[in-house]
């Protein structure tokens, strides 16, 4: 998937939304945020050779309510290379 860079709400909603990155390539991050003011909220998010979620740029990014590294039930383990790299700060998790 391509960085956001401009600031965005991501909304799973109440089933939450999985992203599944088993079938991609090394070093490759979920979701890769360099905008700041950006909200990421009710995702799952596994199997990611690179971290899950990485934050760059920009401060004032924030994540509720994500499965980092979980199933979608939140009950097994199904890891990424990295959880959450964040570059810079404040963010709020």
């Amino acid at each position: 998937m391509p960085a956001i860079i401009e600031p965005v709400t991501i909304d799973g909603g109440a089933a939450r939304v999985e992203l599944n990155g088993g079938n991609l390539g090394a070093n490759r991050p979920g979701l890769n945020i360099t905008a700041g003011n950006s909200t990421v909220r009710a995702l799952v998010i596994n199997r990611f050779s690179g971290a899950g979620i990485q934050i760059s740029g920009q401060g004032g990014n924030t994540l509720q309510n994500c499965l980092i590294g979980l199933n979608a039930a939140g009950t097994a383990a199904q890891g990424n290379d990295r959880g959450i790299v964040i570059d810079n700060v404040p963010n709020n998790l």
